[in-house]
């Protein structure tokens, strides 16, 4: 459980903004998540304590790519996470990322995509003859 009153005691706005350069990296852990303001309206924000300088960071999620990323990854508060800034796409111009979350991964994650090879129904492995108990799932 969070300990609200220190959180509040102890706030004093937002932490300063990662300002990445290429190839930059960030490694940390998920504090939380916000909604920031700007000029062009609200955007996600992911407030981050860095592993290196035990520093809090704030990641504003104003890239489409970089709110892709949380979005298909979904890092949880308490997780930790690698991010690394690649720079501007030299054609078109938008920013690159790579992230990372370091967490197992989990069964439920390893359903069919849609790209692997179809089988023949009446396929069999090599050392595995069909019997009566094959439809028996266990």
């Amino acid at each position: 459980m969070r300990n609200l009153q220190k959180e509040l005691e102890t706030w004093d706005g937002y932490p300063e903004a990662w300002r990445p350069k290429p190839g930059e990296i960030l490694v940390g852990f998920i504090d939380g998540y916000d909604t920031g303001h700007t000029a062009y309206g609200d955007v996600r924000t992911v407030v981050v304590t860095c592993e290196e300088t035990n520093q809090k960071v704030t990641l504003w999620l104003t890239s489409t790519v970089l709110l892709n990323l949380f979005q298909r990854h979904k890092p949880k508060p308490g997780e930790r996470i690698g991010l690394k800034y690649l720079g501007k796409d030299p054609e078109k111009g938008y920013h690159r990322y790579h992230l990372v979350v370091d967490r197992p991964v989990g069964l439920d994650e390893l359903t069919p995509l849609g790209g692997e090879e179809l089988e023949d129904e009446d396929h069999e492995d090599e050392d595995h003859e069909k019997d009566e108990d094959d439809d028996v799932p266990f």
